[in-house]
């Protein structure tokens, strides 16, 4: 009875493993993604102030729904979902990676 026990606990422990690991790949993935749309979205910008100044470019016609930049454990599965995106211009600032956009202070540090 305790050999079940056993196995059953490294049978979890490797799932969780695998799940951390999944993660980290999905993220590094994400990363590349987000990277990419960034170089893309700055290529053909309009300058504006407080975007440009912390370290984003401002683009008249970005992404109705630009890609996430990290995925929580619990989330990971969502990055192998497809999630359609009607094609829609919206004008927005686009931080680099690991930035996040406020209307008061520009890119900041998430």
């Amino acid at each position: 009875m305790e050999q079940i026990w056993i196995w059953f606990f490294v049978v979890v422990v490797i799932f969780i493993i695998s799940i951390f690991g999944l993660n980290s790949l999905a993220n590094y993935k994400l990363e590349e993604f987000y990277d990419n749309y960034y170089e893309v979205a700055c290529k053909e910008q309009s300058w504006d102030q407080l975007c440009s100044q912390t370290g984003g470019c401002y683009t008249s016609c970005g992404s109705a729904c630009p890609p996430e930049q990290k995925l929580p454990v619990l989330r990971t599965f969502d990055f192998f979902k497809q999630k359609s995106c009607i094609t829609v211009c919206v004008p927005q600032c686009v931080c680099k990676y690991g930035y996040e956009f406020n209307e008061e202070t520009g890119c900041t540090k998430r």
